[in-house]
């Protein structure tokens, strides 16, 4: 049994399923980024890169994880090595995405494409293109005022949710209004998947990550001090799904960090990944953290 007064939450692959929303945007912007440039790569193979670059630590941005693979599968295709053993290589030990750029040109002059894709920026074509095909024509629209160039539906749709009323429940009668979250996404984005269940989360001591400057990113540990502070919380426990959520929960005194590693694209090294770098205890999914509490 765990002691604490307060829980905190990351959203996604802990509230949220996202397999078919992120990690699917994720493939979809490098495939339609890398076509038109004329570098053919198989779908199949980024889902393992996915998994490489998140285990570093480095990537709680889903489009700076973009961004990375694209260089790095642009650097192997120019250099004429597999570009998908590249990207692979360059995820080990990988830092960020200014680290992917070091080198990505030591393998392959890229910066006419590092030039070319203007990232980070809100007018980057990998930021919109994700933007595009996750939100979908409509949300896209309300959300960043302009239209988008796709017509599918937005990969939000496609997302499940982890918690339910049961959860909630239990969720209440522990920490009553010491529950936030302190999440990658923006509010806009957590509000329209969680929908009715956001009632039960401290907004205002929360932080949506999306929507904040670039250095408050995980796993700087400020966002998760400050809702901590804000709910008055003594020993507090965060509930997260990669090695960032847990670099950031391990900088904060009297935190207790709780693993999901069901909801990662491969579960077993997800949570070799998070036992062997110190997470107070792993759990599959969601629903047993109940036996945790």
């Amino acid at each position: 049994m765990i002691t604490a007064d307060g829980i905190v939450f990351d959203c996604d692959g802990v509230l949220v399923d996202v397999a078919n929303s992120y990690y699917k945007t994720i493939s979809l912007t490098t495939h339609n980024i890398l076509y038109s440039f004329s570098i053919p790569v198989s779908e199949p193979e980024i889902g393992p890169l996915i998994q490489s670059f998140k285990d570093t630590g480095a990537y709680n941005n889903e489009i700076d994880l973009t961004y990375s693979i694209i260089l790095s599968i642009v650097a192997g295709h120019r250099a004429g090595l597999d570009p998908y053993k590249t990207a692979m290589k360059l995820s080990v030990h990988n830092k960020g995405i200014h680290d992917t750029e070091q080198r990505a040109n030591e393998i392959h002059n890229i910066h006419d494409m590092i030039d070319e894709l203007a990232y980070p920026g809100c007018n980057s074509v990998v930021q919109e293109v994700f933007d595009q095909i996750f939100y979908g024509p409509s949300l896209y629209r309300t959300i960043f005022n302009r239209p988008s160039k796709f017509s599918e539906p937005g990969l939000i749709d496609t997302e499940r949710l982890y918690i339910d009323d049961k959860i909630s429940d239990v969720l209440v009668r522990r920490f009553h209004d010491k529950i936030g979250m302190v999440t990658g996404r923006g509010y806009k984005s957590a509000s329209y998947t969680l929908g009715g269940f956001m009632k039960i989360f401290d907004v205002q001591a929360s932080s949506f990550l999306e929507d904040e400057p670039r250095a408050l990113a995980k796993p700087n540990p400020e966002p998760l001090k400050s809702a901590i502070q804000k709910m008055k919380i003594q020993n507090c426990i965060y509930v997260g799904d990669s090695v960032e959520d847990l670099i950031m929960a391990k900088r904060v005194d009297s935190v207790t960090f709780v693993g999901v590693w069901g909801s990662s694209i491969d579960p077993s090294q997800r949570e070799r990944a998070l036992q062997y770098n110190g997470a107070d205890y792993t759990i599959e999914s969601l629903s047993h953290l109940e036996l945790l509490l």
